[in-house]
Order: C-alpha cells, then sequence, then structure tokens
C-alpha cells in the first residue's frame, strides 16, 4: 500500500484530503494484482465508517487480495471484526465463496476460528458458499471437525439438512458424503480423532454414507478399531447404532472399470433407454406426460368407483 495511505485509515477527512492532492492515487493501488489497500487496512482494524466509505470509492477493493492471500473479508473474519464483515457481505454475499490463501474461503475461516452467529449469518447470505473446498479438498464441515468446533459443526448439518433450494437434496449428499484428497469424509476425519462430540451431529444427518472407504479402503469402523485398546468403545457403538459397518463386513462391490467391463443386463438397458428418453424431452412435453398420466389415473379411478357402485351384490348363500 502506498504509504501516504497508510495512516489516511483514522480519518475520512484525512483520506478525502490525500485524494484531493492526488485524484488518481487509490485506482493506482487498485492497478496492482495483489496489494493491501486501505480497505484490508479497515478491516483488519475495525475501521467502520472508513470501510464503508472504501466500499463506495472503490467497490474493487472489496475482491482483492494482498500479498499475504487475504481479502478485506478475510482479515475481518480473522481478527473479530464482526461488523464490517457482516457489512462486506451485506455489499456481495459472493464474497463469503472467495478462496485465498490456501483456497481457504472466509466460510473456512470463520468455522476455523469460531462463532455460530456470524457463521449462520454468512451461509444464509450465500448458501452455496458450503459446497466450497481448500487445496487440500476439505470443506467446512472437515474443517469444523479438525478445530473442534461443535457447535459451528451442529449448525452447519442443520443448516444442511434444511436446505430446499433447488437440487438440494443432491447437494446435501454431496457436501456430507466429500471426501478430501485423501479420501476421507467428515465422517473419517471425526473416527480418526476418536471424537464423540463430533460423530453424533455427523450420524444424524440421513444422506450421510455411514460406510463409506476412504484411499485405503477403510469405513470409520475401520478407523476406530486402529486405535487398538485406545479406542472409544461407546463411540463404536454410536457408530454401529447408526448401521455402520466394517469394511469386512460390507459386500463386494464391484469397482467402476469392473462395472464398465461387465454385460448391460435387460432391466439396465430398459432403464437407460428411459433415462435417454426422458432427458431427450423438453420440460413442456414432460409436465403435458404428467398431467396425461394424472387424469388418465383419475379417471381409472373414478370408473372403477362407479362400476363397483352398479354392480349388483351377490348372494353369499342360496
Amino acid at each position: 500500500m502506498d504509504r501516504r495511505l497508510a495512516w489516511v485509515t483514522q480519518s475520512i477527512d484525512a483520506l478525502y484530503s490525500l485524494i484531493d492532492k492526488d485524484p488518481s492515487i487509490l485506482q493506482k493501488i487498485e492497478a496492482s494484482p495483489y496489494v493491501h489497500t486501505p480497505l484490508h487496512e479497515a478491516s483488519m482494524f475495525g475501521k467502520i465508517d472508513m470501510a464503508m466509505e472504501l466500499m463506495v470509492l472503490m467497490p474493487s477493493f472489496t475482491y482483492k487480495l494482498n500479498t499475504r492471500g487475504y481479502s478485506p473479508l478475510h482479515l475481518a473474519v480473522e481478527n473479530n471484526q464482526v461488523e464490517i464483515a457482516l457489512e462486506l457481505v451485506k455489499f456481495d454475499p459472493n464474497l463469503v465463496r472467495l478462496r485465498g490463501r490456501g483456497g481457504v474461503t472466509p466460510l473456512h475461516l470463520v468455522v476455523e476460528k469460531g462463532g455460530v452467529d456470524l457463521l449462520t449469518e454468512f451461509i444464509m447470505a450465500c448458501p452455496k458458499s458450503i459446497l466450497d473446498v481448500n487445496v487440500s479438498g476439505e470443506t467446512a464441515l472437515h474443517m469444523a471437525v479438525l478445530n473442534g468446533r461443535y457447535e459451528e459443526l451442529k449448525v452447519l448439518t442443520g443448516w444442511i439438512e434444511r436446505m430446499r433450494q433447488r437440487e438440494a437434496a443432491s447437494m446435501e449428499k454431496d457436501i456430507l458424503n466429500r471426501k478430501d484428497r485423501e479420501g476421507n469424509t467428515a465422517l473419517h476425519v471425526a473416527a480418526y480423532q476418536n471424537k464423540h462430540q463430533a460423530l453424533k451431529p455427523l450420524l444424524k444427518c440421513f444422506s450421510l454414507d455411514r460406510n463409506i472407504q476412504n484411499k485405503d479402503g477403510l469405513t470409520s469402523v475401520d478407523i476406530l478399531r486402529a486405535n487398538g485398546r485406545y479406542m472409544d468403545k461407546d463411540t463404536e457403538k454410536l457408530i454401529r447404532s447408526w448401521g455402520g459397518k466394517s469394511k469386512a463386513a460390507l459386500p463386494k462391490v464391484k469397482t467402476s472399470s469392473e462395472y464398465l467391463r461387465s454385460r448391460v443386463t435387460f432391466r439396465e438397458f430398459c432403464s437407460i433407454q428411459m433415462t435417454r428418453y426422458k432427458s431427450g424431452i423438453s420440460d413442456g412435453t414432460r409436465n403435458a406426460l404428467q398431467v396425461i398420466n394424472i387424469l388418465i389415473t383419475t379417471a381409472t379411478y373414478v370408473y372403477n368407483s362407479t362400476t363397483a357402485t352398479k354392480m349388483p351384490k351377490r348372494r353369499l348363500f342360496k
């Protein structure tokens, strides 16, 4: 950052005095791809009025990463400047998804640092931020388990289960079972840590795959048992009560290559053809077919009901 701007974050008047002397000073800063802007400084030290003024003057500063790889929102979260963090998110909710150093988003950071209220505000403002991963492939769920943020974990799982937006079901399944670069889901990480508190909110989620295997082919039960005599038996009992099993107890599943090399069955062929047909028709045609199907079902029901009423009663005994 320009040395002349190092002190102006203390005073809006001082900022405009400097702009009056050099009208292009902020634009010169903006031209650099990675720079510590006055907005970074204001966000870090909680100068709310200055931060608001700079957002108006130079909106592009909100998206800038400094030379350490952090945006103003990252720094606001890092330094517990909640008011500024909320104002930045109001300015643009997608800032919650801005990937900084190590691919860490402000959502990841607030989970790591802790703060259930700010976390709630973030996911409500930008629901899809919960899908984001860092360079290690870790989601916010992974971060919550790794950092022992169990209240934040409850917020995340509670949000995931209550999602109502389009494709919410597939999103829920994807988030809960997302693997990091080592092939571990949040459930695996909780099992490695032998933490009952982390496992409980995860296991209550209906879309969680309790027997998913990591790169080493281990389920969460296998990981727990690897602790030997240090294993928490109550934790193993908890996982098993929710359907968790060891790899040895699971039926053998074909690998993708084995599946593709196998012969297509008649039932599978019919299913494929039906899926291809459905994907090829327009939404309007699909809706029309659904309406026709409902009308046929209704007409059949009415006809059967009317026929049953008009039929003479049979005598049971002659």
